[in-house]
């Protein structure tokens, strides 16, 4: 008896959309846990200038910290290794800091003003941080969804990889920084300073009302114009509009000629969608 299995036509789209089913992984074991509000230790809140994790850089002892609608942080806490923070709702004070390896989700909630990351991973996927997030060496920020007000910096030795969510204005992209943007949406001024790498996933872009027709999917196209006006739809099917002015003026985008803009044309759902399909049929002709 032949025992091998037809995949499904699900299965097919799903490996079209890079969606691989996984086994969920084994939940994390941590020395502490800490709940907000309600922690038989702490109550709903930690105070201001209050920390977790290993100030020394070590990543033993393990502390998870949970903060949920009513719980608090104040003003200038610290998330040091071996850490891990996930707000999914209450309130986080000014000048929150990520620091030496921790791990911070946040998917509800808020948090305030000057907050920054440093050699660690910072999530955001709902919730609200508020202005002047800066993104330190060695800190990878990811932006799936929420909002992330004004005044966001990319500094030298970060990544920022934006597929969803809000950000405000005035972001900014230091030398030596890394942004990937595959959705969401901006506010005015974005610059991307001298050094900075900024990669732009999407479809139908268009230079100067040029459409770039010739771009080959998943082959990065850099863009060398400037003082042109950059237009397109990101993968997640937001629309954006960059002015990649040479020189700096406010209120305007400012893309410096010493930054490397790149354009990358990913295939749309549909056309996704269609390759899965077309697959299935080849699959299914050469069992026949």
């Amino acid at each position: 008896m032949d025992k091998s299995v037809t995949p499904s036509l699900a299965g097919v789209f799903a490996a079209a959309f890079g969606l691989l089913a996984v086994a969920a992984p084994a939940q994390a074991q941590f020395d502490t846990v800490i709940n907000l509000p309600g922690d038989p230790v702490f109550g709903d809140s930690i105070g201001d200038n209050g920390s977790v994790g290993n100030s020394n850089n070590e990543t033993t002892p393990t502390t998870q910290l949970n903060v949920a609608a009513g719980g608090s942080l104040g003003e200038d806490f610290q998330a040091f290794a071996g850490s891990e923070v996930n707000i999914t709702g209450g309130t986080v004070g000014d000048d929150f800091e990520a620091r030496f390896g921790s791990v911070v989700n946040i998917s509800g909630g808020s948090v305030g003003q000057d907050s920054s990351a440093e050699d660690s991973v910072v999530n955001i996927s709902g919730g609200f941080v508020d202005e002047g997030f800066d993104a330190f060496n060695g800190s990878t920020i990811n932006i799936s969804g929420g909002t992330v007000g004004d005044f966001f910096d990319a500094e030298s030795g970060s990544e920022v990889n934006i597929t969803g969510g809000s950000v405000g204005e005035d972001f900014t992209a230091g030398s030596g920084s890394i942004v990937n943007i595959r959705g969401g949406s901006f506010g005015d001024e974005f610059e991307a300073d001298p050094g900075s790498e900024v990669n732009l996933f999407g479809t139908s872009f268009v230079l100067d009302s040029v459409p770039l027709d010739s771009l080959a999917p998943g082959q990065p196209f850099t863009i060398a114009q400037r003082d042109v006006t950059l237009s397109g739809i990101l993968a997640d099917g937001s629309s954006f509009s960059f002015q990649l002015n040479a020189a700096a003026s406010s209120g305007q985008d400012f893309f410096d000629p010493g930054a490397t803009l790149r354009v990358t044309l990913v295939p749309e759902p549909a056309t996704l969608a269609l390759l899965g399909l077309g697959g299935l049929i080849a699959f299914r002709r050469r069992r026949d």
